[in-house]
């Protein structure tokens, strides 16, 4: 643990100190800065997603012995995670454009920056801790609760629609739909197609990855999507 700490301090940590405002800088150490800022985020990314599931192992080691002065310890590492490096702006995402649909997302969701450190649902503390560079500058539709099941929305205007689905499909291919819920055949025969690994959105939730399907919808229709029994699929928009 002490080891993982230390590499998760030198590989994220250590990068932010020393920044001065970068509208102080000459163009060329402004863009050298942001090329460094990406290497380390690659780098970082898997050595802090490896700490944050050490912990949540021990916290739920504490949690079963009763040791809840130790849990709450533990969770408070968690919560310091919450440092991140400022990644640069930029509005040249391959993902964003006029191309994309405009839609309403039944219910009570906010549209949030998705960017690491936000918080998947209103309700809990889980958080983006990997955020690939072509998504950098969307936004995502969060939902209040991580047991909400389905996600309903209504296109208002003809264009593609990204939504993330989890990777633990909640039904096999060779299963019959149950309870509203379609297998990734079934969402690929509907239209969805994946974007690929580079594309792919992980969270300090353990044990699955937020898999990015595109489709290209036209206005009036309304879609309700459910893959899985808990996580509902979240809406990316501009």
């Amino acid at each position: 643990m002490k080891h993982l700490r230390f590499l998760f301090f030198f590989a994220w940590v250590l990068p932010v100190q020393g920044q001065t405002k970068s509208s102080l800088l000459p163009d060329k150490l402004t863009a050298l800065r942001e090329n460094y800022v990406r290497a380390m985020e690659k780098v970082s990314t898997p050595v802090r997603r490896t700490y944050l599931q050490e912990l949540q192992k021990l916290k739920d080691e504490y949690v079963k012995a009763g040791n809840l002065q130790a849990a709450l310890a533990v969770d408070e590492e968690i919560k310091t995670l919450n440092i991140q490096i400022p990644l640069p702006t930029t509005n040249q995402s391959s993902l964003i454009g006029p191309k994309l649909a405009t839609v309403q997302i039944q219910g009570d969701r906010l549209l949030i920056p998705l960017r690491v450190g936000e918080k998947l649902y209103s309700s809990t503390d889980y958080q983006w801790i990997q955020v690939p560079e072509s998504l950098v500058g969307l936004k995502f539709a969060q939902p209040r609760d991580h047991h909400e099941g389905s996600t309903t929305l209504r296109v208002d205007s003809d264009g593609l629609v990204y939504v993330a689905f989890t990777s633990r499909w909640g039904i096999a291919d060779d299963q019959p739909a149950k309870d509203g819920m379609v297998s990734r055949r079934e969402l690929t025969r509907q239209g969805w197609k994946p974007l690929g690994r580079k594309h792919t959105l992980v969270s300090n939730e353990i044990g699955y990855e937020w898999l990015v399907f595109g489709r290209e919808c036209k206005a009036g229709e309304t879609l309700t999507l459910r893959t899985e029994k808990y996580c509902p699929p979240i809406v990316l928009t501009n």
